[in-house]
């Protein structure tokens, strides 16, 4: 979702260069301007309705790739009721609010950012990987306790994937909206396009925060936060339904959530390297990045996990022996890749 060329920000002291620059010449789009952002934007909330309705404990479309079956499946099982559930949209926005309340009264570092076109740098908390244990900490109470059994993410996936569609969106009009709060606001070089729908799409702001906020970054704290612990706590969900249907946990079931649960710990163990990556250093904040962070990643991310849960294959030991072998291999293999990108980034020479 993110793969494409790399541009610069665009400071605030160049701005009225730039505006003049775009009578110049046209303007160079990504993701096929605003007709490809806007079908994109119309198109990413179907397909994670479709991936859910697509497989579940009563049908499966396999590998028959019968879209037309698909569709019928779709249009003729779900109703509102099957999508909109209001204590579902509570949960997201409550696990949202709960992730920015760590992010702020957790003691953490503060690291700052790559240097920006302005000359200045940001300063960012660290304390990820903190949140990160305390978040499995309170799930872990909350589900022991029957107070928030792991099981509602699997007997109400949809409707938290529709409440978390609904808060990307919300985001995403709300930071686009505040981004002219000001004229100096320092944007992304692709958000001043002239077009308000791909600037919607992109994100205008580089760096979303106010005076008010200090060192809050939204984007940098959605980047980590919400959606990608999100994902481990759905994972958990699955294998707490499956426990629960067949009073045992699969050899899949337990590799696919621990080794997920690795790279979403990975991240939040190494998360002041995100500081140098491409989300943070040259993409603006919009709903493209929230509808993936947010969205996503937890609610896609978590496919094999929720397959698993109803139609496990019950793979041999050598099978699950080689699938743990090719995950260690792979798992060095991304951390060695990623140590020597954030290595270079933060000091190419």
């Amino acid at each position: 979702m993110h793969q494409r060329k790399s541009a610069a920000a665009t400071p605030p002291a160049a701005a009225a260069a730039s505006e003049q620059s775009k009578h110049s010449k046209p303007f160079t789009y990504d993701f096929g301007g605003p007709i490809g952002s806007f079908i994109i934007m119309c198109i990413l909330p179907v397909v994670v309705v479709f991936l859910f309705a697509g497989c579940n404990a009563s049908y499966c479309i396999d590998n028959r790739f019968d879209f037309g079956e698909l569709y019928i499946q779709v249009t003729t099982t779900l109703s509102w009721s099957d999508l909109v559930d209001a204590k579902a949209i509570a949960v997201v926005f409550g696990w949202f609010g709960l992730q920015v309340l760590l992010e702020r009264l957790v003691p953490g570092e503060f690291h700052n950012g790559v240097v920006l076109p302005t000359k200045d740098r940001l300063v960012y908390k660290v304390n990820g990987h903190t949140c990160f244990w305390l978040s499995m900490a309170i799930v872990a109470i909350g589900h022991l306790q029957g107070v928030a059994p792991l099981t509602y993410a699997y007997d109400h996936y949809l409707h938290l994937a529709v409440g978390a569609i609904l808060l990307s969106f919300l985001i995403s009009v709300f930071v686009y909206v505040v981004s002219f709060r000001r004229p100096d606001v320092l944007c992304a070089e692709q958000g001043t396009s002239p077009s308000a729908v791909f600037n919607f799409f992109i994100g205008r702001e580089l760096n979303f925060r106010t005076q008010s906020t200090g060192t809050f970054d939204l984007k940098y704290f959605c980047e980590l936060r919400p959606g990608l612990i999100g994902w481990a706590v759905l994972n958990l969900g699955m294998l707490a339904k499956q426990l629960e249907l067949h009073g045992t946990v699969s050899h899949s079931m337990a590799c696919v959530v621990f080794f997920q649960l690795l790279y979403v710990w990975d991240a939040l163990w190494h998360e002041k390297c995100v500081l140098t990556t491409m989300d943070i250093t040259t993409d603006g904040f919009g709903y493209m990045l929230a509808f993936g962070d947010l969205t996503w990643v937890p609610f896609t991310y978590s496919l094999q996990a929720r397959y698993l849960v109803d139609r496990d294959p019950q793979l041999s030991v050598p099978v699950i022996a080689a699938i743990v072998a090719l995950n260690v291999l792979g798992y060095a293999i991304f951390r060695g890749a990623n140590a020597q990108k954030d290595a270079f980034r933060t000091d190419p020479h």
